[in-house]
């Protein structure tokens, strides 16, 4: 698989996206770290060699632009090590998908971007292409093939509320994780509504 033997750091404050994030990772191979800000990924990062770095753009206090601009520097005065296997690779994940953004991300010091919210082909293709493994055979990719389930919550004469397969698709494959993931989302709408109420206030 492509991620054997390779370490990855995911840094996002948001927990439902670093669940999903492992959950992908973890079936290609690699081994996750997480971490909620950018101040510990960079803690992290001085203890630990990581051959890539999926940083979230959009973090509180240091974001991700800032947090990866401050991991090269430490890299440059030798304060953060690299991993055996290559150099050192930032993947960015933003949810703004504004004119430029690519180009803001590249000048911080990424390699690649991904979109929120992240879909796992594009996810595949972007972890392959940082790690020119062009070689990936059918069996690494088949993980990727769609899931042929039919099941959606919601009224059948409506758009679905929820597209099932595609929540599983988005976790990995698997049905636990993306259960885990519904159950934490719905825990948290009543205070990010909040939140929203007191932005919009």
């Amino acid at each position: 698989a492509i991620g054997e033997g390779r370490r990855v750091l995911v840094v996002d404050d948001n927990e439902i996206n670093t669940i999903v994030a492992c959950e992908l990772l973890a079936c290609l191979g690699f081994v996750t770290d997480t971490a909620s800000s950018g101040e510990a990924a960079i803690e992290l990062a001085r203890r630990q060699s990581y051959d890539v770095i999926l940083m979230d753009c959009e973090m509180p206090v240091m974001d991700g632009f800032d947090t990866t601009r401050e991991l090269r520097n430490l890299h440059q005065s030798g304060w953060v090590h690299l991993s055996p296997y290559g150099p050192f690779l930032f993947v960015a994940v933003t949810a703004l998908a504004l004119a430029g953004q690519l180009e803001r991300c590249l000048r911080s010091g990424m390699n690649a971007h991904l979109a929120k919210p992240i879909s796992r082909t594009a996810f595949a293709r972007t972890l392959r292409d940082v790690f020119d493994a062009e070689q990936m055979d059918e069996t690494e990719l088949g993980y990727f093939r769609p899931n042929r389930s039919t099941a959606v919550f919601g009224d059948d004469t409506e758009t679905p509320a929820l597209n099932w397969p595609d929540v599983v698709q988005r976790c990995g494959d698997s049905e636990e994780t993306s259960f885990d993931v519904i159950r934490m989302f719905k825990e948290q709408l009543p205070q990010q509504f909040s939140e929203l109420k007191d932005s919009l206030d």
